[in-house]
C-alpha cells in the first residue's frame, strides 16, 4: 500500500510542479514541492493522510496552485 500512496502523492506533486512552475525539493530522504512563492508542500504525506481519511489531494493541488 505504501508504494501506491507514494505514487499517488508523487503524481499530485508533479501536477503542482507543472501547474505552478514549482520544483521538487529533497532533504533527509523526504520529497517536497516548493512553489515559486517559497511555500513547501508534502504531497506524499498528504496521500497517506487521504488513506487515513484525513486529507485531500484535490485540495492540496488547488491550494498549492492558487495565486497568492
Amino acid at each position: 500500500m505504501e508504494t501506491a500512496l507514494r505514487g499517488l502523492g508523487a503524481y499530485a506533486g508533479e501536477v503542482i510542479v507543472r501547474q505552478s512552475g514549482g520544483e521538487w525539493w529533497t532533504t533527509g530522504g523526504d520529497h517536497w514541492v516548493r512553489t515559486p512563492d517559497g511555500r513547501l508542500w508534502d504531497p506524499i504525506d498528504e496521500a497517506r493522510r487521504c488513506f487515513a481519511g484525513d486529507g485531500s489531494l484535490r485540495l492540496l493541488c488547488r491550494d498549492a496552485t492558487a495565486p497568492r
